[in-house]
């Protein structure tokens, strides 16, 4: 990862391009070894799984929407506090997350 580029930037590219459903910025963000860790949910181990988890939600008619309220970074870890919208057909729901990603190389 190139300083030019910080760790938010990397973050706030990878939000937008599940809501522009852009599957090739995803899967290039998202790391071999990732662990995908969603409260209450199992993890899922791979940044492929992850990637093709989202292209088939994405692509079957759903959608997503991201409004970042707050970004920081400490190092690699950035957390964001977020409204996500999820969107099947007519029905968009929105909910207030807080998440932290781990940004490298």
């Amino acid at each position: 990862m190139s300083r030019t580029t910080s760790p938010e930037q990397i973050v706030s590219r990878f939000l937008q391009a599940l809501a522009n459903k852009d599957y090739d910025t995803i899967n290039a963000l998202l790391a071999a070894d990732l662990r995908y860790t969603n409260v209450s949910l199992p993890t899922i181990v791979g940044g492929q799984r992850v990637a093709t988890l989202f292209e088939r939600l994405l692509s079957r008619g759903g959608g997503f929407d991201v409004q970042i309220h707050s970004i920081a970074a400490n190092g690699d870890t950035v957390m964001t506090e977020r409204t996500d919208v999820i969107k099947v057909g007519p029905l968009h729901i929105g909910f207030w997350v807080c998440g932290t990603f781990q940004v490298q190389n």
